[in-house]
């Protein structure tokens, strides 16, 4: 890619071929407001990101940089047009609680030029069908981003814009509340949403933010956590290489088993002369007690020593989770190995997990992706055979659909018809039979 030069408040400056002005800005640590950017996908609805460019006032976010272009970015005439876009935005811009004004960037941009904040009104009338959603059509400026997040980035296809004029607005489906609507509760809408109208019921402000790797399966989604008090309240996508700042379902608001109060916080000790068996009803204080970490250390390391001495090391075994990170399940494996001398061990992937690797390992030299999820996307051929990853990796899925609606031809080979198949070119529904015969190159036969 090119360079051209191209004058940015007065001074000259270097700018990559095809970039946008808003991209160029930002390199150089110029903060300009927007309202309908989004990440990797054009838009250019709202037009607050104005800049004046050879005399002209241009949306920055859309506009590309060209040889000898003069750029101002906070001219008067700028300045002016941003004040006039946001007192128009503000004209019928309304919240219902003081949280939402405070998720609302409309807002916090009026103040920035001297404006008043649109108002809290509690009694304006909301969509909150949703279990997790709360939708405030007031407080939607119809920037769009919703729309992109939900039909051209998560490819749920359940957000729109309809009507015409100045009836529209943006609907679910058919113009069904979000409640009954074909809604999957991946809330790239709520974090996309920069005026609030689109919100996570009963958000709060954070203390702090806290940044790390979802921890439900082994897409690698990278996810920002709200901590209030030492509790999570809150989730969102973070900009990683797996995710791009999407979330599934479980992501987005799977996070409350962390403060759930059935959750083992101290390691457990059962009680004497009580059985080994299910609880069946008991309460679980009446079973075990609880204990300090150094205790309950002391009292496997002498059981360990106990079987060691009486049966040998090959009586041991050991199951690690496969949520555990690579890191302590490499530390788990030379513990047992080395410390106890058992290769009796095993992680609990293994059942579902051992036929994929094996055959990953065959075709590819190694039992796991070798690309990065995103080259789905550069793909002219997707086969999809024995997942619903729609239900199980939904955020992969969401390559799968964006590539299939690119022109990829998708090919569906399952025993049940799956949500993904919508997007198939061809859909092959497979009978499960039993083999009778015994193949030594298929594990686990």
């Amino acid at each position: 890619m090119g360079m051209v030069k191209v004058v940015l408040n007065g001074k000259e400056v270097e700018a990559l071929e095809e970039e946008t002005i808003l991209n160029l800005v930002r390199r150089h640590g110029i903060e300009i407001p927007t309202l309908c950017y989004y990440e990797g996908f054009a838009n250019g609805s709202c037009r607050i990101c104005v800049v004046e460019v050879n005399g002209r006032l241009m949306p920055s976010c859309i506009t590309k940089v060209s040889e000898g272009m003069k750029i101002e970015t906070e001219s008067a005439r700028v300045t002016e047009a941003r004040k006039t876009l946001l007192r128009l935005l503000l004209k019928n811009h309304t919240h219902r609680s003081k949280e939402e004004q405070m998720r609302c960037r409309v807002c916090e941009y009026a103040v920035k030029y001297g404006l008043e904040p649109a108002p809290v009104m509690p009694d304006v009338k909301v969509d909150d069908t949703h279990p997790a959603i709360i939708f405030n059509p007031s407080a939607c400026v119809m920037c769009r981003k919703c729309v992109i997040a939900c039909g051209i980035d998560q490819n749920n296809d359940v957000i729109a814009v309809i009507g015409r004029g100045s009836g529209t607005r943006v609907g679910f489906d058919l113009d069904t509340s979000m409640g009954m609507s074909s809604c999957v509760s991946c809330g790239a809408c709520v974090d996309a949403c920069p005026t609030g109208a689109l919100m996570e019921k009963g958000w709060v402000p954070a203390d702090k933010v806290v940044e790390t790797t979802c921890p439900y399966c082994g897409t690698g989604c990278q996810v920002e956590y709200g901590v209030k008090d030492g509790r999570v309240i809150w989730a969102r996508g973070a900009y990683g290489p797996a995710n791009e700042g999407k979330l599934c379902v479980k992501g987005k608001f799977g996070y409350h088993y962390v403060n759930s109060p059935e959750r083992l916080t101290k390691p457990l000790i059962r009680r004497p002369n009580v059985p080994k068996g299910p609880l069946n009803g008991r309460p679980i204080h009446e079973v075990f007690r609880e204990a300090t970490w150094d205790e309950a250390l002391d009292l496997i390391a002498s059981k360990i020593r106990e079987i060691l001495n009486k049966y040998g090391p090959a009586a041991i075994g050991g199951i690690m989770s496969d949520r555990s990170t690579n890191e302590s399940i490499y530390a788990f494996q030379k513990f047992m190995r080395c410390a106890i001398g058992t290769d009796s061990i095993d992680q609990s992937a293994t059942l579902c997990h051992e036929p994929s690797a094996w055959s990953l390992a065959a075709q590819l030299g190694f039992g796991a992706a070798t690309n990065p999820i995103r080259d789905v996307l550069n793909s002219r051929t997707i086969i999809v055979v024995g997942s619903n990853m729609n239900e199980t990796h939904p955020v992969i899925a969401a390559y799968v659909k964006r590539a299939a609606k690119q022109g990829a031809h998708l090919i569906i080979v399952n025993p049940i018809h799956t949500e993904l198949a919508r997007y198939a070119e061809y859909e092959l529904l497979i009978s499960l039979v039993r083999m009778s015969y015994y193949s030594p190159q298929w594990p686990g036969t």
